[in-house]
């Protein structure tokens, strides 16, 4: 018969919470002997109560839950405290952990042989839901831990920061948006929103290249290969229409080459399912993660995720599409951006530069995000602007830090973010070789 417990492994894991007094990351489920579950259950009582975990209070507790004798009573416990070796407790809340794992996979197995035809697509998005769950929430987060962990972990991100010249984050490549909120920062939700034809895309792209890390992109609005165009335009230098049309000259088609060559250097994964359901994206990002370590997901975009339930008002879907990628940010610790639409009714104001309060369908996004960035250009309005090609990043909403307005400079024609100042250099540099050349 096969073995689907180890109880020395659960009476270790025990004795060491005894004798340490703090329970493990663990839940009763993840016990299968029933008497280990009572006291587990116990224990964790005491712990939300902030009580001593010790085998008195243990004790009293099972006992005025007329659950003690169930628990094996108070010579068990006494044993599990005082008898029971714990050196190597790691080694046995592995094994636990194992066994656990295991029998959370054979009931998934098993639900899945109960499905019939008109559960089965039910059953299998579930499935898929709790076997990723377990492969990653299970084995590669602890949640659980107390305020010297979390302090060390907060000198860690900070020395981390100082190494890398105060970037904490995932890299931007923009210099001046890394100076205000350090990068991208893992577990957060980044909204970057705007109205049509203002570069949304084009900067999620850029994004995606600038990181310099293994990344997911998700692309509902365009397939893969426009992707890739975009991606050959901004560091071939070869304008983007010129490829569409294939309007090309020699030297276009050595930057092409040279172009492709360091693409496929950057480990970018895309997904360009247009009509791509939350629970398929979550899975896909958990495949990402688990096989090729992405340290931020690029989503384009949020209103176009079918959400869990499709028979919620608009509104509702995206919300649960919004606290979905939240929660994903949170699990597999990274950045999640994701680009948002703008509401319509700005095209009435005389000031079109969007707010928060304009994102279109929901105000979940607003409260989920850690990060809310509004992308404007004027020149889309108004032809005959100063501002012609600048745009500005309108920062409205930042957990970690300042708000404000970043301006960059927008090449259309390579579909390409700069740093504004980096520009005027080079301009600056152009004129004078100009001068001195005439």
């Amino acid at each position: 018969m096969r073995k689907i417990y180890s109880q020395t492994a659960e009476q270790a894991v025990l004795g060491a919470i005894f004798q340490i007094g703090k329970r493990f990351d663990l839940t009763e489920a993840d016990f299968y002997l029933r008497e280990h579950q009572l006291i587990f259950k116990a224990i964790a009582h005491l712990q939300r109560n902030n009580r001593t975990i010790d085998f008195m209070h243990v004790a009293e507790r099972l006992e005025f839950e007329g659950t003690l004798e169930a628990a094996g009573g108070t010579v068990y416990l006494g044993d599990l405290q005082n008898n029971i070796v714990t050196t190597n407790a790691a080694s046995y809340f592995k094994e636990l952990k194992k066994y656990s794992n295991a029998r959370q996979v054979a009931h998934v197995a098993h639900e899945l042989l109960e499905a019939n035809a008109e559960d089965w697509s039910e059953k299998t998005d579930r499935a898929m839901r709790d076997l990723m769950a377990i492969t990653v929430n299970k084995n590669d987060k602890n949640w659980s831990g107390d305020i010297t962990q979390a302090l060390r972990e907060a000198v860690d991100e900070i020395e981390d920061s100082f190494n890398k010249d105060g970037l904490i984050g995932v890299d931007t490549g923009f210099n001046k948006l890394n100076n205000i909120i350090g990068g991208l920062h893992k577990g957060d939700l980044i909204i970057k929103a705007a109205r049509p034809a203002m570069g949304k895309t084009t900067l999620l792209v850029n994004l995606a290249l600038n990181a310099k890390v293994p990344v997911g992109f998700f692309s509902a609005e365009q397939p893969k290969s426009q992707i890739a165009q975009r991606m050959i335009s901004i560091v071939g230098r070869v304008g983007l229409q010129n490829l569409r049309s294939a309007n090309l000259s020699d030297e276009d088609f050595s930057k092409i080459t040279h172009a492709t060559s360091t693409i496929a250097g950057h480990d970018i994964f895309i997904n360009d399912n247009p009509g791509i359901h939350i629970q398929a994206l979550i899975n896909q990002a958990r495949t990402w993660y688990k096989e090729h370590k992405i340290k931020a997901l690029y989503v384009d975009y949020i209103q176009r995720v079918k959400a869990f339930d499709s028979n919620l008002p608009r509104h509702e879907q995206v919300g649960q599409v919004a606290m979905a990628l939240k929660e994903l940010a949170r699990e597999l610790q990274i950045p999640v951006i994701a680009l948002a639409q703008v509401n319509r009714n700005v095209e009435s104001r005389t000031d079109k530069r969007p707010y928060m309060s304009d994102l279109k369908d929901s105000g979940t996004i607003e409260q989920e995000a850690d990060l809310i960035a509004m992308l404007y250009r004027d020149e889309v309005y108004n032809p005959g602007t100063m501002d012609k090609g600048i745009a500005e990043l309108i920062i409205e909403k930042n957990r970690h830090g300042q708000t404000g307005k970043i301006k960059l400079q927008f090449d259309a024609e390579h579909v390409t973010f700069n740093d504004l100042d980096v520009v005027h250099d080079i301009k600056h540099y152009q004129a004078s070789m100009n001068a001195t050349n005439f």
